[in-house]
């Protein structure tokens, strides 16, 4: 034979909580002694009357009373809830004074949720360190660095990475294998008439990595008294193979064609070093 009568329900346990007032004539907000998600999960008494759930309202923590309760009025509140039941808050109900320090984190945050129109307030006080490339396609600069030596004069006949430095600069890559594009121009002139052959070097050098050259130029004779000066255009590439910061340095000397020291002012020089994505 069938059975015949209803499903048992889904059975849940009440929590009921009380608290209890005293009306001072101008009070209409009181704390509840638990939360709650609406006013019919409220019991509310003034002197022993039930107050219909239309006299008053709730956040959730507190009943705001529609008129406040008279002086000397005695208030006991009542919360009902369902133990192990949650509730949903409404939207645009959850503001940021409730949300906790560190709540949201990176883990909440969908990828691509956050636009580049939420970005954009973003100010300079609220970015430290180094910013990394992320994701930026090959061939993007990445960061740029300058110098500016001062003049040098020299009629060292040293070569390479034996040369006086005239200048350096330092650049820590953010990523290995990225290029470093180097650039360095000025200007040079003999301190007399010569058949010169004076050299300016690029030479680059990091923790475990020893200097050695990667550009260089040449600037050449001088043979009339006014002493023109000669404009130095030297460039190359580097390809990094650690993150480690590498020096650039700007290497010069000072010599006829002959190989004898001969005195040259280098100035005006500027030294420019670009990351470049790889």
């Amino acid at each position: 034979m069938a059975y015949l009568g209803k499903v048992k329900p889904t059975e849940t346990t009440s929590s009921v909580l009380r608290s209890t007032y005293t009306g001072d004539g101008s009070t209409t907000t009181f704390n509840l002694p638990g939360p709650v998600a609406n006013e019919i999960s409220i019991i509310a008494t003034i002197n022993g009357v039930t107050q219909q759930d239309t006299a008053y309202t709730t956040n959730g923590s507190q009943i705001i009373f529609a008129s406040a309760p008279a002086s000397g009025d005695a208030i006991e509140l009542r919360t009902i809830s369902d133990v192990g039941l949650s509730y949903a808050p409404s939207a645009g109900s959850v503001t940021t004074g409730i949300l906790a320090d560190g709540a949201v984190t990176g883990a909440k945050i969908a990828n691509a949720a956050v636009s580049d129109a939420l970005i954009a307030g973003v100010s300079a006080s609220k970015v430290s360190g180094t910013l990394v490339r992320g994701n930026m396609p090959a061939g993007s600069v990445i960061q740029v660095v300058y110098a500016t030596p001062s003049t040098l004069t020299t009629s060292s006949t040293a070569t390479g990475t034996s040369a006086p430095e005239w200048g350096n600069v330092t650049i820590t890559p953010t990523a290995s294998g990225n290029k470093l594009l180097c650039f360095l121009t000025g200007q040079a002139a003999y301190n007399s008439a010569t058949q010169g052959e004076s050299n300016s070097y690029l030479t680059a050098s990091a923790s475990g990595v020893a200097e050695a050259v990667f550009a260089q130029g040449v600037i050449g004779d001088e043979t009339t008294s006014g002493r023109p000066k000669q404009h130095i255009a030297v460039h190359g590439q580097v390809t990094t193979s650690t993150v480690n910061t590498y020096t650039i340095r700007a290497r010069v000397n000072g010599k006829n064609i002959s190989g004898s020291g001969i005195s040259v002012d280098w100035a005006y020089g500027k030294l420019t070093v670009m990351e470049i994505a790889a």
